[in-house]
This record gives C-alpha cells, sequence and structure tokens, in this order.
C-alpha cells in the first residue's frame, strides 16, 4: 500500500458522508487478501516440515501487509457506523477457511493471519477505549457451512493448538509462550508506524490477550482461553500480573468499567468475575 493509499483511507474514515467509499476501498483489500491467500500457495495436504512452517508464517505475512494497516486504522478511528464493515472483512475473510481436509498443523495455520488481524484491531480500538470494536470483532458469527455458525473468536483458538512451532521463530527457544512472544515482537512495528503507542505498547497487548482468553471462556462457559503472556506474568509476579489488575479495575468501575458498558460479558459484572482461566490462579 502507497502512503497515497493510506492517506487516502485515512481522509474517508473520518468522513461520515463517505461511507460508502470506505466500504469499497476495505471491499479491495479483503478480496486481494483472499485472491492471494489461495490453495497454490498454502495447500494443505502438503507433508509438513520446520521449513515449510516458517515459510507459510512468512507468505501469511506477506499478504498480509496492507489489510493490516486498514484494520489497524478501523481499530483506532473507527465508529459506530463503521461497524458493519469491521464484521463484513471478519466475515469474507474467515469464510474463506471453510475447507477442513488436510494435514491438521495448515489447517489451524489458515486461521493464522485472522489472528493477527484481531490482535492488531483491537490494540488500535483498546488505545482510543473503543470495546464496541472489539466486541464485534470477538462476536461476530462466521458461517462456516450451510449448519456450522460460529462466533469468530471460538475458531481463531486453533491457532492455539500449534503454538509450540512458534518456537521456530524466536531466538529464545524456551519461551513459555512461543507464539505470544513472536506475535509481541512482529506486531509492534505497524502499530508503531500508524498510531505510534509508545510505551503504551505492552500493557495494550497484555490487555488484548486477555480479552481474547476470557471472552472465548464466557461465550464457550469454559475456564480455558488462549494462552498469552499475561499468564507467565501471572504466576511471577501474582499480586501485580495484568490479569489481577483487570480484575481490581473492574471490582472498583463494576457496572461503569468499558467492556461491560460495550454488553462485552452480555454486560454484567457477575458474569465477567464468574469467568476464570483455570491455569491463573486467584486470590
Amino acid at each position: 500500500m502507497t502512503q497515497e493509499d493510506l492517506n487516502k483511507i485515512k481522509e474517508i474514515l473520518v468522513d461520515s458522508n463517505k461511507i460508502i467509499e470506505l466500504d469499497e476501498k476495505v471491499n479491495f483489500y479483503i478480496k486481494e487478501f483472499i485472491k492471494n491467500n489461495n490453495e497454490e500457495d498454502f495447500s494443505k495436504n502438503e507433508a509438513f516440515s520446520d521449513d515449510e512452517f516458517i515459510s507459510r508464517i512468512n507468505k501469511y505475512e506477506e499478504i498480509s501487509e496492507d489489510l493490516e494497516q486498514v484494520v489497524i486504522l478501523l481499530g483506532r478511528w473507527g465508529k459506530d457506523e463503521h461497524l458493519p464493515i469491521i464484521e463484513k472483512l471478519f466475515k469474507r475473510i474467515s469464510e474463506n477457511n471453510s475447507d477442513n481436509n488436510g494435514v491438521p498443523v495448515w489447517l489451524s495455520l489458515q486461521w493464522y493471519p485472522i489472528l493477527l488481524f484481531i490482535y492488531l484491531i483491537t490494540i488500535a480500538a483498546l488505545s482510543n477505549n473503543n470495546y464496541k470494536i472489539i466486541k464485534a470483532v470477538l462476536e461476530v458469527k462466521i458461517k462456516i457451512t450451510d449448519y456450522e455458525v460460529y462466533p469468530l473468536i471460538t475458531l481463531i483458538t486453533r491457532v492455539s493448538e500449534i503454538d509450540k512451532h512458534f518456537s521456530l521463530l524466536n531466538e529464545n527457544k524456551n519461551f513459555k509462550t512461543p507464539r505470544s512472544e513472536y506475535f509481541y515482537r512482529n506486531l509492534k512495528t505497524n502499530l508503531e508506524e500508524l498510531i505510534f503507542l509508545g510505551k503504551d505498547y505492552e500493557y495494550y497487548f497484555d490487555e488484548c490477550e486477555m480479552l481474547i482468553a476470557l471472552v472465548y471462556a464466557h461465550i464457550n462457559k469454559h475456564d480455558w482461553g488462549m494462552v498469552g503472556r499475561f499468564y507467565w506474568k501471572h504466576e511471577e509476579r501474582f499480586e501485580s500480573s495484568p490479569l489481577k489488575e483487570m480484575r481490581e479495575d473492574a471490582k472498583r468501575l463494576g457496572d461503569e468499567w468499558s467492556p461491560l458498558k460495550a454488553r462485552l460479558f452480555n454486560g454484567s459484572f457477575d458474569e465477567f468475575l464468574k469467568t476464570k482461566l483455570k491455569y491463573c490462579k486467584e486470590d
């Protein structure tokens, strides 16, 4: 994407009279991503190897570059009127993953770029305290077949099945959360260039991962969610862990806590407090 294209998206994003033009722009980048995310380049039947895993990660990241910038801008500057565009973006790119036949690692990895987009739009939205966007993305319903419809948050957790393989991409092979560490290191560049988070990046990254885990646990009435960097922080410094701080904020603000005002956890303080992660000890 050229700087001129980027500036054009910024211009129409802040102008409520140009919602149709924005829709058309976003459609273009969705279609480009889908066109490049094809079976020829990402065969689900190819034999697994470490080299092929690394190669696919690189190729997924290459075809995602333009749409990554779009979702960051939508996350940071999006308004209520843009929610249908955001939901459509995630519906169309997720529907492209309807094939469930092939090597299990590749079937899980096909959700990798979508998880990247979710992290980026969530972190960008957090930087502007826009939890409505986060709710729209995590809870949007994806039609996989005529008989199968799932919340997006349920589908993208398939990437967690291959977390261990992300150690191939990290210099430190002993990370407790290898995929999360890889994301933390690699997502920062685009976010810094577009919305300049500075030292707030780590705070928003942790909150992003905690919301993904907790919303999954809540929707699925489970005590598990995708494991992120917040997990080892919680284990190592319990009294000042990001998860403990999030719960303290919720207790202090009650129904005025921003995620609840956006109707995450059904807008219920009690439902949030009852949502637990079995791998994180409680008070």
